[in-house]
């Protein structure tokens, strides 16, 4: 009986592409700033840049129905009270910006929800993405977010300039919560518009 020996050219399949975390930038990123300050948890919030209708690879139906923005922000845990502040505390809005609570689910709404669905695409694409767990104790983080923003029913206006930032607000709510006693800290909310970086002189 003879036995068949094994090929020494097997075939090589072609291995995927390995794409490392932060190797990457999201396309059409301009510079912006602004910075909103909790005073009383000591967080502070950070944008550096911007993407105005943006498109995350591997997640183009994200879209569907509105604008994807992207924000990269840096986040700074105060030390008052040993909160976190975390990337599901913010919202963007084009102004005037809408208050009030916002369904995540309506497509229409003024203001941009943020989506941690797309963390994982925005890594596999190779983009440093803000972790969801944000900033502790006198700790910073930076990286990318993203924000759906539907366009208001029976809107006509032109598509948003990718280039230009203006418009754009960025909005932080602080939860309630029981400080020092347990004396309740009420919810609050501030906003900060986001602009361009004004000309070195």
């Amino acid at each position: 009986m003879h036995r068949r020996r094994a090929r020494a050219d097997r075939l090589e399949l072609p291995s995927a592409e390995v794409i490392e975390p932060g190797s990457r930038e999201p396309e059409g990123a301009v510079a912006v700033e602004g910075v909103i300050d909790d005073d009383t948890m000591e967080h502070v919030v950070t944008a550096t840049r911007i993407v105005r209708d943006a498109t995350i690879p591997g997640a183009e139906d994200l879209g569907q129905g509105g604008e994807i923005v992207l924000v990269e922000l840096s986040l700074t845990g105060g030390a008052v009270y040993r909160t976190s502040v975390t990337p599901a505390m913010l919202s963007f809005a084009n102004p005037p910006a809408a208050t009030g609570v916002q369904d995540p689910d309506d497509l229409s709404a003024p203001i941009g929800v943020q989506l941690p669905e797309a963390d994982a695409a925005m890594v596999a694409a190779g983009y440093v993405v803000l972790p969801a767990e944000g900033a502790g104790v006198e700790q910073t983080v930076t990286g990318w977010t993203a924000f759906r923003i539907g366009a208001p029913e029976g809107a006509t206006a032109e598509p948003v300039d990718p280039t230009d930032p203006a418009a754009a607000v960025l909005r932080y709510t602080r939860p309630p919560l029981l400080g020092v006693d347990d004396n309740p800290i009420e919810s609050e909310a501030w906003e900060v518009e986001l602009t361009a970086p004004e000309a070195a002189e």
